[in-house]
């Protein structure tokens, strides 16, 4: 077998391992574990996590929470999801409610959060610095989400017409 042949069938290999790995592990760590990501879209939480980071969440019984640890609740006016640390907590029957305040913010937030007892939020565990800024761009820029796209395309098109050439041009590895 040639070197330039078991280039190609080991690049399409490892292309599909790693394809599966990046499609499945969060689906199976979500599934397994209930861990999950989010990314942050504003600068509530400085210095903590700035827009752009990715927290890794899992997901915890209301239950067990408590004051310092930083949660994704549910927005209860308009629904929206937001990640702020929890600075106090009530129980009342079978529901906990929560004080949430961004670390940047001067004030705790307006809206105290109802979660039964028996509910799962999920709970930051980690973080990963920048991964998140395509999300934030695309978040803060909708409408030139369509020309990104295209931009995309075509200079992944144009790079691949560039090594097709170079290879055409080389001679052959066999």
């Amino acid at each position: 077998m040639g070197l330039k042949k078991f280039y190609r069938e080991t690049r399409g290999l490892v292309s599909t391992i790693l394809l599966f790995l990046v499609l499945f592990t969060p689906i199976f760590l979500n599934a397994v574990f209930g861990v999950s990501y989010s990314s942050i879209l504003s600068g509530s939480m400085r210095p903590a996590f700035n827009p752009g980071d990715v927290i890794i969440t899992q997901a915890t019984l209301s239950a067990k929470l408590h004051v310092g640890q930083v949660a994704i609740f549910r927005n209860p006016t308009d629904g929206t999801l937001f990640a702020h640390r929890i600075v106090g907590i009530a129980h009342k029957d079978s529901h906990a409610f929560f004080e949430t305040k961004g670390d940047a913010n001067p004030v705790v937030d307006s809206d105290r959060i109802s979660v039964p007892l028996n509910q799962k939020i999920p709970r930051q565990i980690g973080r990963v610095l920048w991964v998140g800024w395509a999300i934030v761009y695309f978040n803060n820029h909708p409408i030139t989400v369509f020309l990104d796209l295209i931009i995309l395309l075509l200079a992944g098109y144009g790079l691949k017409r560039i090594i097709r050439s170079k290879r055409s041009q080389s001679p052959g590895l066999d």
